[in-house]
């Protein structure tokens, strides 16, 4: 698939490097699934060999939204036995290419420059982060695969109008949210824009905007639906009842009052410890967080709590180079010693200092781009799609658990931004030079004219 553009294949050596890298990593980083990782996956064995209803349930009691997850973890556990997890990870391996190509079209579609995907593709090649969640068993990189491909085909929806970009588009979002529940940010975005396309067309095309309208509607019902329809399976295989579980509002109460060792708002478990003390009660849980985030609100208003709490949160989470993706996949070192001869310090350290420069040029550059666009006139509903979802993501997470890995999908579509603006400075700079280099002409041309 990588080599359909032209982008791709003139400069394919350099495209296979990131490959082989992960492909590497995923060979030899020994490390077996930790905490939610390890939970799924073993869940997702127990239901692949008949023996659901034999699991620890304390998991799924607190996090049922994870049920959708592992019972595609159970997928490949069957099909695939008893390689299912190196299997995973190749389908993961996969996914990061994909993003790759993904992220270049949609550089393409909104930009229409070959300049463009290739400015893009070079950023997302260098973001080592991508190949490095390959390892990660869970569904960072394939929601975040199937997220980029629904962006795609809304944009080409919008832009085209042609029917045969809904029904992938409305698929990939099916996807996207099977393998993660927290892209709903993403679905949102997509629904905004639909709705959006839909109001501008009403007067001019009024079939193409009920479609637009009725494609926001189905892309918001397909969540019900797989939620539902997951619930009911996961119960038939487990026997576990369908409940709630753990609070949305207790997870914000942590996110904006915690210190932990993971900076301010990280995990430390008091929402668990929260909704435990309640007896496993939802409501009751609710009830308790959502008087907790009131007085906390009212506290950093009077001041008795220091907005500085947010300051320091955002830049945890979004000043991670690496943005978690080394801590997620290594939990010994002596289960990655195979590689001690290819990651030397000095190498980790080339690669810190390329992130860091990668960072700053993602948002320096997706804010390039966003002025750029202010400026236009006739700016579409599709060229704010991704700035749209970053800025949903950006004041999501405020709110919620500090963590880099959640803010790792949304940086890449930062990049994709940060590409396409690369590439239209570039033009620009050289339009400017060019038209700098025919005054001097003119301007030499009329001295030697005067002379004579």
């Amino acid at each position: 698939i990588l080599y359909r553009l032209p982008s791709f294949s003139a400069s394919h050596k350099k495209n296979e490097r990131p490959t082989i890298f992960g492909a590497i990593w995923v060979a030899n980083n020994h490390c077996e699934p930790v905490f939610d990782q390890k939970s799924i996956w073993d869940m997702g064995t127990l239901i692949a060999e008949g023996k659901g209803n034999s699991g620890d349930f304390s998991y799924f009691r607190i996090y049922p939204h994870q049920k959708t997850l592992t019972l595609v973890l159970s997928i490949f556990v069957r099909v695939f036995r008893p390689n299912g997890m190196k299997a995973f990870q190749i389908f993961c391996l996969i996914c990061a290419d994909l993003c790759l190509y993904w992220g270049t079209m949609i550089a393409l579609r909104l930009s229409g420059q070959e300049k463009a995907g290739s400015m893009t593709l070079l950023l997302l090649l260098e973001f080592v982060p991508i190949f490095l969640y390959a390892k990660y068993v869970y569904g960072t990189l394939p929601s975040l695969c199937f997220t980029l491909g629904a962006f795609y085909y809304i944009v080409c929806w919008v832009q085209k109008h042609r029917f045969l970009y809904l029904l992938p588009g409305v698929a990939f979002i099916a996807l996207m949210y099977i393998f993660y529940t927290g892209t709903l940010i993403a679905m949102v975005a997509i629904a905004v824009i639909l709705l959006w396309d839909a109001l501008s067309l009403l007067k001019k095309e009024r079939k193409i905007s009920l479609f637009s309208l009725a494609s926001a509607v189905i892309t918001l019902a397909v969540v019900l639906v797989i939620h539902v329809s997951a619930g009911k399976i996961f119960t038939s295989d487990t026997g576990l009842a369908d409940k709630k579980g753990l609070p949305a509002s207790a997870w914000i109460l942590m996110g904006i009052t915690s210190q932990s060792d993971y900076g301010a708002g990280g995990y430390d478990g008091t929402s668990v410890d929260l909704y435990q003390s309640c007896g496993e009660n939802t409501d009751a849980t609710e009830a308790i967080a959502s008087k907790a985030i009131r007085e906390a609100i009212e506290e950093y208003f009077d001041g008795t709590r220091s907005l500085y709490f947010f300051a320091n949160k955002t830049i945890t989470q979004w000043n991670d180079p690496w943005f978690n993706s080394l801590t997620m996949t290594i939990n010994s070192l002596d289960k990655v010693k195979d590689l001690a001869s290819i990651f030397t310090p000095d190498v980790l350290e080339l690669i810190q200092k390329a992130l860091i420069a990668l960072l700053n040029l993602g948002y320096l550059m997706s804010a390039l781009y966003m002025v750029l666009q202010i400026k236009k006139t006739d700016v579409g509903p599709e060229t704010l799609l991704l700035p749209l979802y970053f800025i949903g993501g950006f004041v999501f997470q405020i709110f919620w658990e500090t963590k880099g890995r959640y803010c790792f999908p949304y940086f890449v579509c930062l990049l994709i931004l940060a590409g396409i603006a690369t590439a239209s400075l570039e033009q620009l700079l050289e339009r400017r030079y060019k038209a700098m280099r025919g005054r001097k002409k003119l301007d030499e041309k009329a001295s030697a004219q005067l002379a004579e």
